[in-house]
């Protein structure tokens, strides 16, 4: 019986723990999913909302000329421009898979594959992220996004 319940309380308990690790996750996913979408709507103060607003912060992307930012004045300033020098809400279309996240107490990082269909133009993008907690809520304190080879 003690055998019984003792292996009753492990099952409990690794659930619990699975259960806490897909729901950090999930709105880890919905972080990146949700400043990726108010980026594209041109939204960038919506955008902005889901970063940290901490001088270590840095933004890396490959393509378009965005090249290496660091720290979220020189993030914010530059997705402004960016954004106002291309104000049309972009059509493509975005789907992240196959991610990986690695949750760490008040930090997480998470790698994943963006399929973007531009027109009848279909590519691919390797992301990674790298979100702190702040008051309770995930945020994006590094983003590196280059096309796949």
């Amino acid at each position: 019986m003690k055998t019984h319940l003792f292996t009753l309380t492990l099952l409990l308990m690794t659930s619990a723990a699975t259960f806490a690790q897909s729901a950090e996750e999930e709105a880890i996913k919905n972080v990146i999913a949700g400043e990726s979408s108010a980026f594209h709507q041109r939204e960038a103060d919506k955008a902005l909302s889901y970063w940290a607003n901490v001088p270590y912060a840095s933004h890396y992307y490959t393509e378009k000329g965005m090249g290496y930012i660091r720290g979220y004045d020189a993030i914010s300033k530059g997705m402004k421009n960016v954004l106002s020098r291309f104000p049309d809400a972009d059509k493509s279309l975005y789907k992240n898979h196959d991610y990986l996240i690695r949750v760490n107490g008040t930090s997480a990082w998470a790698t994943f594959i963006v399929d973007i269909m531009e027109g009848d133009k279909k590519h691919q993008n390797h992301d990674a992220r790298y979100l702190e907690k702040v008051n309770g809520a995930w945020k994006l304190v590094s983003v590196v996004s280059t096309p796949a080879p």
